[in-house]
């Protein structure tokens, strides 16, 4: 338990933190037994590396409620699924779907990282006007009848690996690859809000605090026992 107190804290901080973070998933700290700690415990000693030292930090990738925005260039997926973004090259995945145009006219995220389409970043004319995009059930980005694109959006045989990079975003093992050929829907001018509730994260906060003192309780009992019996085997 006083293992993971502090791990607990720390992912309570972050989600509450993060509760109206667009795309944003919860973190969470699986518990162990006694049993587990122990022989994780017996490993270090036996000269072990310790790398499973404290419980996993896992995410949980339940769907957030979505709003709508009024915004033509903020998105929210159907279902599971991620946007593709790239960051020098780099393929990363993200719910947070509140993008902009740069000063070339590409779709960026609000750090500038580019939006990925099926043929590469998303360009957008300086001669369309923002407030015109549209997306279809294809992902087909329009200006009128104009085609600017299609958004990439894509899917993960099991989300569960993949590995979190910041609040929002995450990137693939080396071994698993994403999969565009399923039809993933996203509509525009509406944004998925994070799955983090205020409330809950609270209760979880006072049960964490509770936890602690119990085993504070429990550790200062064991001392005062151990005291007394070392003063009567020395009286």
């Amino acid at each position: 338990m006083l293992v993971n107190q502090p791990e607990q804290l720390d992912a309570i901080a972050e989600n509450l933190a993060n509760s109206s973070t667009p795309g944003y998933r919860r973190m969470q700290v699986a518990n162990r037994t006694f049993d587990q700690v122990l022989a994780e415990s017996r490993n270090r000693t036996a000269g072990g590396d310790g790398s499973n030292r404290y419980a996993p930090v896992l995410v949980d990738f339940t769907p957030g409620a979505t709003h709508p925005t009024g915004r033509s260039l903020d998105f929210a997926i159907r279902g599971d699924g991620f946007f593709e973004i790239t960051r020098d090259g780099q393929p990363y995945y993200t719910r947070k779907g509140d993008f902009y145009l740069d000063s070339e006219g590409r779709l960026t995220t609000a750090d500038g990282l580019l939006v990925e389409g099926a043929g590469g970043p998303i360009t957008v004319p300086r001669t369309v006007v923002p407030g015109d995009i549209t997306i279809d059930d294809r992902n087909v980005l329009r200006a009128g009848d104009q085609t600017l694109g299609t958004l990439k959006v894509v899917s993960f045989p099991d989300n569960a690996r993949l590995l979190r990079v910041g609040n929002t975003m995450f990137a693939a093992p080396t071994d698993m690859q994403s999969d565009d050929a399923t039809p993933i829907g996203a509509i525009n001018k509406a944004l998925e809000g994070s799955n983090a509730s205020v409330a809950e994260e609270l209760v979880d906060m006072i049960t964490c605090v509770r936890n602690f003192e119990t085993c504070q309780r429990m550790i200062r009992s064991q001392d005062e026992s151990t005291g007394k019996m070392i003063q009567q085997i020395g009286g």
